[in-house]
């Protein structure tokens, strides 16, 4: 229900942009290889509420520069009213 002239923006639409600046934030290099996997969730004002890692690479210093990529990501686009805030990403040390 968009008032005003605001365009409404589906959670597919506000999902891509969350990722995208996510994606978008340098990866710091140096950890070492393996496959984090970390979940956030996004405030109502589009700052950080949370992160953690939802699934250990087993190296604890390629999960703790996946929790800071997610930290330096934020603050993220304000979520409309009613869409999912909280999403994961898969880090990958190389």
């Amino acid at each position: 229900k968009a008032k005003g002239g605001t365009a409404k923006v589906s959670p597919a639409a506000y999902a891509k942009a969350v990722m995208k600046k996510v994606r978008a934030t340098k990866k710091k290099s140096g950890a070492g290889k393996g496959v984090a996997v970390v979940g956030f969730t996004v405030a109502a004002n589009g700052g950080l509420a949370g992160v953690k890692v939802i699934r250990s690479s087993g190296n604890a210093a390629l999960d703790q520069i996946a929790v800071s990529h997610i930290q330096r990501a934020a603050p993220f686009p304000a979520p409309p009213a009613g869409v999912g805030r909280s999403f994961s990403f898969e880090f990958i040390g190389k």
